[in-house]
């Protein structure tokens, strides 16, 4: 299967072998391993001119992508082409923040070291703000596009990729290699924070044994970056999205605000919003001329009041970055969250945005962007920055549990049955729809357990 893709390489591939790459990317479970998951022989079953890599990693203390970045730089390469080849575009851009000069370095050299007949590539420096791994945001800053109201990459002809993705792409493609683990950051109230290689399905507790166990008790884990991150339980399991696991005191006011429930948050913002605007003025979606407005927003939802339905209807475009929440409001309420509610109410009813256009981006676009740093010490994680080193030898855990749902999209269905045994990389879920990739053992061992939420896998004694 995996000469099928590698066709693609330097070369527009045929329709049959751009086809039989697509399957292959269901076939090895690629998803996107940097957002929601989407199904990659999905997101690639189009055509545009430009694959834009997305290696901003702009959640404060991640280290993920930066690490796949410096450790398999050639991956990267190789998996960008793939994905050239097969949407035909004309070229790939690796966007990457310029603060990070040992990254930029790596990914040129890899770049430089490609063939002569490679398709075109380049590297784009970006600014260290936060959200520059937002693809709207992102678009804008690398190419120059605006994404209009609720559309996509597609939309001025982009497909966004996160590098980890892409790595793992080059791996199926040229070593028949499905995705059955990742690196993931380990940091916050550990003793030796980490970069690790983790089998799918691994438990959050063995990567934090990993990382030197937590340096106290009253901890709260998030399963990705500390500003887009869920608190998950301690006995959770890290899925093909997981790019983080932050250990923080259960008391950090962002943890607190995580924890909180939607009413709560109400109550207090009918207490205390002052209107003063200052979450539409960072939100960097209103700054790309999207009609989003928060304060109106929330203006709105604590009066109790309909009348200003475009502040409701805005609530539609919201990107779920909470800067709004985080760094915008001067009295700690939460917006985003607001966002988040009147969003799933409208969509529940039906309600979509009346009219989504194109927009311009506001003048003072790159003067609003908030820089990573400076938003760590506003959350209080300032302590915790610093450079993530990679653990050399993948994590080997005793049991693993796979999520059959990975991403957005169908679940997968199981083919294993209790009491089976399987090796890594063997087929244990089949995709369960067209928006849907396979899922596979991640350890040698047996299956434990099936249910319809995961397979549970022990490894061989």
């Amino acid at each position: 299967m995996a000469l099928a893709g590698r066709e693609t390489l330097g070369s527009r591939p045929s329709p049959q072998q751009r086809r039989a790459t697509l399957d292959l990317m269901r076939d090895m479970g690629l998803v996107g391993m940097g957002g929601a998951g989407f199904p990659t022989h999905k997101k690639y079953d189009t055509e545009v001119d430009t694959v834009l890599a997305n290696g901003a990693e702009c959640e404060p203390l991640l280290w993920t992508d930066k690490r796949y970045m410096l450790g398999w730089p050639g991956e990267l390469v190789k998996g960008l082409e793939v994905a050239i080849g097969v949407v035909g575009a004309e070229k790939g851009v690796i966007a990457v923040k310029g603060k990070y000069r040992a990254v930029v370095e790596s990914v040129r050299s890899a770049i430089m070291a490609r063939g002569s007949d490679a398709p075109t590539m380049e590297v784009c420096e970006l600014p260290n703000f936060y959200p520059a791994g937002d693809e709207v945001s992102l678009v804008q800053q690398a190419l120059g596009r605006t994404i209009p109201e609720l559309g996509l990459p597609l939309d001025v002809g982009v497909v966004v990729s996160n590098t980890a993705t892409l790595c793992h792409l080059a791996r199926a493609v040229w070593a028949g290699e499905p995705l059955t683990s990742r690196l993931i950051t380990v940091c916050g109230e550990v003793r030796r924070p980490a970069v690790v290689q983790a089998p799918v399905g691994t438990p959050m507790e063995d990567l934090i044994e990993a990382a030197g166990g937590v340096t106290r008790e009253d901890v709260t884990l998030v399963d990705g970056g500390p500003m887009m991150g869920r608190v998950v339980p301690r006995d959770a399991a890290v899925g093909k999205t997981c790019s983080g696991v932050l250990v923080l005191p259960t008391s950090q006011p962002l943890v607190q605000r995580k924890l909180e429930g939607a009413d709560a948050k109400l109550r207090v913002a009918r207490a205390a919003c002052c209107s003063c605007q200052e979450c539409t003025e960072v939100c960097p979606r209103h700054a790309l001329g999207h009609r989003i407005y928060p304060h109106r927003l929330m203006q709105s939802v604590a009066a109790g009041i309909t009348h200003d339905l475009r502040a409701y209807l805005g609530a539609l475009l919201c990107c779920e970055c909470g800067l709004c929440t985080e760094y915008g409001c001067p009295l700690y309420l939460d917006p985003c969250r607001m966002n988040i509610e009147v969003k799933g109410l409208l969509r529940a009813q039906g309600i979509g945005f009346p009219d989504p256009g194109a927009t311009e981006p506001s003048p003072f676009f790159e003067i609003k962007q908030v820089p990573a740093s400076r938003l760590a010490a506003r959350l209080g994680l300032g302590r915790y920055l610093g450079e993530v080193p990679l653990l050399p030898e993948p994590l080997r855990p005793e049991r693993v549990v796979l999520a059959l749902r990975q991403g957005v999209g169908q679940p997968c269905r199981p083919v294993v049955s209790e009491g089976e045994r399987v090796v890594v990389g063997q087929l244990v879920a089949e995709p369960g729809g067209a928006v849907c990739a396979a899922l596979h053992a991640s350890i040698d061992g047996v299956v434990h357990r099936v249910d319809e939420t995961a397979v549970t896998l022990r490894r061989d004694p």
